[in-house]
């Protein structure tokens, strides 16, 4: 699902503020089918558990590129993270992605 960040080339993880510092965990890809009842549910469960995760391997920040609406419905901790960057129609996806990045504890 990811690593640290310095492993990733992502449209921009190199601009993160906590680029090179080794305690960043950057979220590669995570998706959920869209027939599954409860996706939303389900998207906050799955982002909770890689927090935990994330946190029990020592990472302080976290840091993905995602879609806006993750933004702005997931859970707490991910809604509060702050925007560094927003990705009009993001691989012709349609969809508008945001880089944010977030303390983890």
């Amino acid at each position: 699902m990811g690593s640290p960040l310095e492993n990733h080339d992502e449209e921009g993880a190199h601009d993160d503020p906590h680029y090179g510092d080794h305690q960043t965990f950057y979220l590669l890809a995570m998706a959920i089918h869209p027939s599954v009842e409860n996706q939303a549910g389900m998207e906050h469960h799955l982002l909770d558990l890689l927090r935990t995760r994330v946190i029990t391997h020592g990472y302080q920040c976290f840091s993905a590129l995602i879609e806006e609406r993750l933004h702005a419905t997931g859970p707490l901790w991910l809604r509060s993270a702050e925007v560094l960057r927003s990705v009009e129609n993001y691989l012709g996806s349609g969809q508008r992605f945001v880089y944010l990045h977030t303390p983890v504890v």
